[in-house]
């Protein structure tokens, strides 16, 4: 090939974007805590998590003076269980007053009045959702506007599609399993879901980023007729618009297309979720550890509640027992001891009472937080995979433009004419730009994973406390109120023992 003095130009070497230098004054990235993931670690991040259901979140929250790390271990990294703080979250001072009122939240949702309509296997649910709002992008400060649970699904889908790297607030269950028949929805799956509905769109508007959202301006005051044009326009563009999406998803199919079938051959597969991305496979990792210990959490306290409601059912019957012994059998048992065995039938009754209602408590205290915190880490899996996907589109554009860089080189090697030369020059110049982009995309879904998983964890953090302290709560209120019942009955068994022994003196 002719030697040349200078490289020719399509050699010139890819400008990557950097990430932006952090300040002192900002919080440490999750580059910087190596002992984030090690297993059995506790974390406290330095920020204040942004969850609706912490009343001394956000603005509000108290900084803790730290003088290590913001994400250092106390100690050597331990913590004893008697060290473990599972009391309830403090209430504002008078300190707190005199500092000066809270600032407002953006939003102020509800959802209510839910309405049947249609008949049959056609019938669905219609929710009311009631908005205040101070922010100026809206038509107004309150606003009213009904949606089936299909719009909510939308939303989600237009969050998820938009937000890459953001822990979507997730959706009850598509599941019929409250409907009856033929005959319409029970009661009890109709407000269960009305309360699930209103925890995701109160989570949605309460997240620093998703609240900003178009497709959420859309859903909270937008006319039916107008959410249908949306849903219509979102469906004929989905995914990334323009050329460049395009670019990016062909160069990504492309690498998985050269490489997956080299790496299938050597027994490894190209889903290696992001092998070059090691803080994406810790974060990962960290996901998958939670889930298992969270999953057999979840399995125990629902075995937990199956016993309760035995326990109720054994007690009602032994309590039936009781009072049908103490009511056929007057004429072959004292007086006295048949009196007892109907007292201990009604305390029986009683008890059975008693352990279906901890029952209920620990299924509401216990099951179901224990059920959202999968599903939300299930929807912290979405967010690590748009992670992953961007890392790979942005390998994917590296590798793209390596090939383009080779078949020039081969063709200037042949000689090509000019008219070649330039098409190449031009192709490879639209390949460094997206690669830039594609570098671009990924830094800011990384950053974002990192500081979604950093919340997340917080949250999760809380609500373990949360389920701890109430399960403690259930077991001392039930304890307490099973020896209040049968404490009533002792007395007259200590009598009827002591009237026995006389008689048999």
């Amino acid at each position: 090939p002719p030697q040349h003095s200078q490289p020719p130009p399509f050699w010139r070497p890819v400008q990557l974007i950097q990430p932006p230098a952090r300040s002192h004054a900002e919080p440490p990235g999750m580059n910087d805590a190596p002992d984030y993931f090690s297993v059995g670690a506790s974390i406290t991040p330095g920020t204040a998590s942004s969850s609706p259901f912490d009343p001394l979140s956000g603005a509000d929250a108290a900084p803790t003076a730290r003088a290590r790390h913001d994400y250092d271990l106390p100690g050597d990294g331990t913590q004893s269980f008697q060290d473990l703080d599972i009391s309830s979250p403090p209430t504002p001072t008078q300190a707190d007053a005199a500092a000066g009122p809270r600032e407002e939240p953006p939003f102020t949702v509800t959802v209510t009045d839910p309405v049947r309509q249609g008949e049959g296997i056609n019938a669905f649910m219609v929710y009311h959702v009631n908005t205040k709002t101070s922010l100026p992008q809206y038509s107004a400060g309150e606003l009213r506007v009904a949606r089936r649970f299909r719009d909510f699904d939308w939303l989600h889908s237009q969050l998820s599609d938009k937000w890459p790297g953001v822990i979507v607030p997730p959706l009850p269950e598509k599941a019929l399993a409250g409907r009856v028949t033929g005959v319409g929805f029970t009661a009890d799956f109709i407000e269960a879901r009305r309360k699930q509905l209103e925890v995701f769109i109160r989570r949605v508007t309460a997240h620093a980023e998703l609240h900003q959202s178009e497709a959420l301006q859309v859903f909270l005051e937008a006319s039916d007729d107008a959410l249908e044009s949306a849903k219509a326009a979102s469906k004929a563009q989905p995914g990334q618009s323009g050329r460049w999406g395009q670019l990016l998803t062909d160069s990504w199919m492309g690498l998985r297309s050269y490489y997956g079938k080299s790496l299938n051959g050597m027994g490894i597969s190209a889903q290696d979720g992001g092998a070059g991305d090691r803080q994406g496979a810790d974060l990962k990792a960290l996901v998958s550890r939670l889930e298992g210990q969270l999953g057999a959490l979840h399995k125990a306290a629902e075995r937990l509640v199956r016993r309760r409601r035995a326990e109720s059912q054994g007690m009602s019957e032994l309590g039936l027992a009781f009072a049908q012994l103490a009511a056929n059998s007057d004429s072959d048992l004292t007086r006295s001891l048949a009196t007892a065995l109907s007292q201990v039938g009604v305390t029986c009754d009683c008890s059975s009472r008693s352990f279906s209602d901890q029952a209920d408590a620990e299924a509401a205290e216990l099951d179901e937080r224990l059920t959202d915190m999968l599903r939300r880490l299930q929807q912290c899996r979405y967010a690590i995979h748009a992670r992953e996907t961007s890392y790979h589109q942005w390998q994917g554009a590296c590798s793209a433009l390596d090939g383009k860089r080779s078949r020039a080189a081969r063709a200037i090697g042949a000689e090509a004419g000019d008219g070649k030369a330039a098409q190449m020059e031009t192709e490879i110049g639209e390949g460094e730009q997206l690669v830039r982009q594609a570098q671009a995309d990924y830094e800011v879904v990384k950053e974002r994973t990192n500081r979604e998983v950093a919340r997340f964890h917080e949250e999760v953090t809380r609500d373990i406390q949360n389920v701890l302290a109430a399960f403690v709560r259930l077991q001392a209120e039930g304890a307490k109120r099973e020896h209040a019942l049968w404490a009533q009955v002792q007395p007259r068994f200590d009598s009827l023992g002591d009237a026995g022994a006389k008689t048999a003196r």
